[in-house]
C-alpha cells in the first residue's frame, strides 16, 4: 500500500505546483512533509535488511541508495538542463555540477529541478541515518535537538522557511519519527512517541489556526503532515501489498522530479484551468510509466540483485 501513498502524495505536490491548492493552504508541503517520514520508515527497513545479513551494512546502504536516487535523477537533469540551455540564459556549468552532486540543492538558489531541494534534504539523511541506526543515544539526542529547532522556528525565534521546512536540523525528527515507527521490537516509549508526536503536532496546528501562535512559512502545512503521517503509517504498516503497489510507489519518483519541466513548457499556451492541469498530469504520467518500463525497472532489478 505504501506505494499507492507515494503516488497519491507525488500527485497531490503536482497539483499543489499548478496551483490547485485550498485557499487554506499548500497541501503540497504536507506531501513533502509526509514523503520525510515515510522516508525515514523505508530507510530502517533497509537498514534492518541489511544488518540481517551482518556484511558491509553502511556500504549495501550507501550502494542501493545512490542506485534507487541517482540514475533516474541524472536522466531528468539533463532534460531540464536541455531545457534551459535552449530557453534561459542563466544556465551555467557550474550550476550544472551543482544540482549533478544533489547535496547542496537544498542551499543554492534555484535548483535546475525546482523540487530537488527536498530530495537533496532526503539524502542527506540517507547519509547519517546508517550511524543513527547504530546509535540509539545519537538517535534520540538529535531527535530532540531537531524538534526544538522545528518548535524554536515555529514561534518564530528562527527562520520558520528555513529551519521548520527546507533544511535537515530542523526536519530530522520527522524522519526519525519514520524510522521509530519502522522498528519491528518496541519499548512502551516507543509505541507511545509517534503517537505522542502527532498528537502534539495537531494541538499545535489548531493553536495556530486559532491565532495563538502567529502563521507563517509551511508551519501549518508540516504541523498538518506530522500529525497524518503517523496513522497512515501506522495503519499501512501491516497491510497486504496491492497489484501495481511496486510500479505506482516507483512511477510516483519521476512524477515528483518530472513535472515541474512540464509546467515550464506549458506556461506560455493558452490553456484554461482544468485543461492545463490535466495536460501537465497526463504527461508526467505518461513519462512516469515510460521511463519504469524503459529504465527504472530494469535498474532496480539489478539494485535488488546486488543486494
Amino acid at each position: 500500500m505504501f506505494g499507492y501513498l507515494r503516488f497519491i502524495l507525488a500527485n497531490i505536490v503536482l497539483l499543489s505546483h499548478t496551483g490547485l491548492s485550498p485557499e487554506w493552504g499548500n497541501i503540497g508541503a504536507t506531501s513533502v512533509t509526509i514523503f520525510y517520514m515515510l522516508s525515514g520508515f523505508v530507510i530502517t527497513n533497509i537498514l534492518n535488511k541489511f544488518s540481517q545479513k551482518k556484511e558491509r551494512i553502511i556500504d549495501n546502504f550507501y550502494i542501493d541508495r545512490v542506485l534507487r536516487i541517482f540514475p533516474l535523477y541524472i536522466i531528468i537533469l539533463i532534460l531540464y538542463s536541455t531545457y534551459l540551455l535552449k530557453f534561459d540564459l542563466n544556465f551555467s556549468i557550474i550550476s550544472f555540477l551543482q544540482n549533478l552532486i544533489l547535496i547542496p540543492c537544498n542551499y543554492i538558489k534555484d535548483p535546475i529541478i525546482p523540487v530537488s531541494w527536498s530530495l537533496a534534504l532526503e539524502f542527506q539523511m540517507f547519509i547519517i541515518m546508517p550511524f543513527l541506526h547504530k546509535n540509539r543515544v545519537l538517535f534520540y539526542m538529535l531527535g530532540f535537538i531537531s524538534m526544538v529547532i522545528f518548535f524554536m522556528s515555529n514561534l518564530s525565534y528562527l527562520d520558520k522557511y528555513s529551519w521548520g521546512y527546507y533544511k535537515l536540523p530542523g526536519v530530522i525528527f520527522i524522519f526519525l519519527t519514520g524510522s521509530i515507527i519502522a522498528k519491528s521490537k518496541k519499548n512502551i516509549i516507543e509505541i507511545c512517541l509517534p503517537i505522542s508526536i502527532s498528537v502534539i503536532s495537531f494541538v499545535g496546528l489548531l493553536l495556530i489556526e486559532l491565532g495563538f501562535i502567529e502563521r507563517g512559512g509551511f508551519q501549518s502545512e508540516v504541523l498538518l503532515g506530522t500529525s497524518l503521517g503517523v496513522p497512515l503509517i501506522m495503519l499501512l504498516k501491516g497491510s497486504k501489498k496491492l497489484m501495481y503497489n511496486s510500479e505506482l510507489g516507483s512511477m510516483s519518483y519521476s512524477i515528483f522530479l518530472i513535472h515541474y519541466l512540464f509546467i515550464f513548457i506549458l506556461k506560455g499556451c493558452n490553456l484554461n484551468y482544468l485543461s492545463y492541469n490535466l495536460l501537465i498530469f497526463s504527461l508526467s504520467l505518461f513519462f512516469s510509466i515510460m521511463i519504469y518500463y524503459l529504465i527504472e525497472q530494469r535498474i532496480t532489478n539489478w539494485r535488488l540483485n546486488l543486494n
